[in-house]
């Protein structure tokens, strides 16, 4: 089994939409509002705008009125989207993709 030193390096070999996925299952989503935690933007809040699994900071995010990459470490997420949503379970999350994929007459 692999040692892996940190999140990126785990996630290297999984393809970009896998890692954008894991980061909206984080909650990080377009266009969820999120507070910065470091840096010269501590405590500031802004909106995702974009979302780049290639990128060590995959997150764009408009803070006053300026667009800054952050890494997922660097946020915290203060309002999800409506789109968002966590499982308690795998089998759980296959019933709602299923149902969701339905046609409805």
């Amino acid at each position: 089994m692999a040692s892996y030193h940190n999140f990126e390096q785990e996630l290297t070999w999984v393809d970009t939409d896998v890692r954008n996925d894991a980061l909206v299952s984080m909650g990080f989503d377009i266009p969820a509002r999120v507070e910065i935690k470091t840096g010269n933007l501590t405590n500031r809040q802004g909106k995702i705008i974009g979302l780049n699994g290639e990128n060590i900071t995959p997150i764009l995010v408009k803070v006053d009125g300026f667009n800054n990459y952050f890494h997922w470490s660097e946020l915290k997420v203060v309002e999800q989207t409506s789109r968002f949503r966590s499982y308690a379970s795998a089998s759980e999350c296959h019933d709602y993709i299923h149902m969701s994929n339905r046609v409805i007459p």
